[in-house]
């Protein structure tokens, strides 16, 4: 090859080089500029990140607030170091919970092995994520996993009013929701309530839920566009049961996922049928719904006033085609669901206009003889487990674990960017 030609084949190759080198040089620099950097949130405390996944504390340590982003394996993974040690403890306080009402480790092995059977790939995503990195090991942390819905072995309870228009101060949409069970294996878990938003990708929407630790049963959700749902059991009215539905809290999840607009939620509530009967409140910044959810059918049910909507345990105004349960005379069989129904109307009547987030935790911490949604302390069976305010337009929940903590704020705007 004569020296001529090496020459033009150098100054060929360098300049092709020199531009891919060039070209380059916006991507390696947009790659440092787009690295996520551990975020400052107002109204919560930095505590450690992981592989793109962010742990925070409320101001009065009493929470943790967990940010994933990624895959779902890898926000699973994500999750299961930030709070390896919370759900460490909680496996053990749940063991000995159990262990205490004659389940044997045995039983809860094979319903937690049912439980991951069930669940649909991205929940067995997240935890097989938790397996590779919270060191509980495959077997304890599918407990965890399950420990909530497997505890919940009867599920009596929960309430719910939302509130907007002429019954709020600013018009604006406000939440308040009872998660209630039977007294005895939820009493003392308070602590390991956790808040987690996750970031799936470009392409859904942002969700944010409020649960025991290590659980994939979404039963109070939100997300970024301000789309809020909230589920309780209606299994007085519907008793039930259809093998082989998807769970619901992960439709819900994949609802929110995939949701916008009141009229997104509406076409896949309608699409789709749970396993055992519910009631699910759904807020968006300017209306409500209850969607009345047996396992046979649907029905969306609208306000009871223009601006009040209240659900509890049981179905009200539906079909008449439906084969729902008379309610026991008895009110305590009843869980006293018609009287806390009632007196949650009563309340958005008697303070319409008023309500704003601090009169919305003021009425949700009113017990039922007082004129409230929540169970006395002196209640035999029964008891109010946590308590969550939900402001839609601005992103902000406030949570209460009766008997742990008083109100916190969670904000989360910028949790969901």
């Amino acid at each position: 090859m004569s020296a001529l030609l090496h020459s033009l084949m150098f100054h060929k190759y360098f300049r092709v080089a020199v531009i891919f080198l060039l070209s380059g040089i916006p991507f390696l620099f947009s790659c440092k500029k787009n690295t996520v950097e551990f975020p400052e949130i107002a109204g919560l405390q930095k505590v450690e990140t992981f592989d793109g996944g962010f742990l925070y504390k409320t101001n009065s340590e009493k929470f943790q607030v967990i940010s994933l982003n990624g895959s779902y394996r890898q926000m699973g993974r994500q999750y299961g170091y930030l709070l390896r040690d919370l759900m460490a403890a909680y496996y053990n306080d749940v063991e000995n919970i159990m262990l205490s009402t004659g389940i044997s480790i045995n039983q809860m092995n094979t319903y937690s092995t049912t439980y991951y059977a069930m669940q649909p790939y991205p929940f067995k995503q997240i935890m097989d994520g938790m397996v590779e990195s919270s060191g509980l090991g495959l077997v304890r942390q599918h407990i965890v996993c399950s420990a909530m819905s497997m505890m919940l072995d009867l599920w009596p309870g929960c309430s719910s009013i939302n509130v907007w228009n002429d019954y709020t101060r600013d018009g604006n949409m406000i939440c308040g929701r009872n998660w209630d069970a039977v007294k005895g294996r939820f009493d003392l878990l308070g602590k390991y309530l956790v808040v987690v938003v996750y970031h799936p990708g470009q392409y859904v929407q942002n969700i944010a839920e409020i649960n025991y630790v290590g659980s994939v049963s979404p039963q109070t959700l939100i997300n970024e566009k301000g789309l809020y749902l909230d589920l309780q059991s209606c299994q007085l009215s519907d008793t039930g049961f259809s093998a082989g539905r998807l769970p619901s809290g992960y439709l819900l999840f994949s609802f929110l996922l995939n949701s916008s607009s009141m009229e997104d939620l509406s076409q896949f509530f309608t699409s789709s049928r749970p396993g055992v009967s519910s009631l699910v409140n759904a807020a968006s910044m300017t209306d409500s719904y209850c969607f009345q959810w047996p396992t046979y059918g649907l029905q969306q049910r609208e306000p009871d006033s223009a601006g009040l909507l209240v659900s509890t345990n049981h179905f009200v105004n539906y079909p008449s085609g439906w084969p729902v349960i008379p309610l026991p005379d008895d009110p305590e069989k009843a869980v006293f669901t018609v009287q806390r129904r009632e007196n949650l109307l009563n309340l958005g009547f008697q303070f319409k206009g008023q309500i704003d987030a601090v009169q919305m935790m003021n009425l949700m911490d009113l017990t039922i003889p007082e004129g409230g949604a929540t169970f006395p302390e002196n209640e035999e069976h029964y008891a109010t487990f946590y308590q969550i305010v939900t402001l839609p337009r601005e992103l902000t929940w406030y949570l209460k674990a009766r008997n742990y903590s008083d109100w916190e704020k969670i904000p989360l705007k910028n949790l969901f960017h």
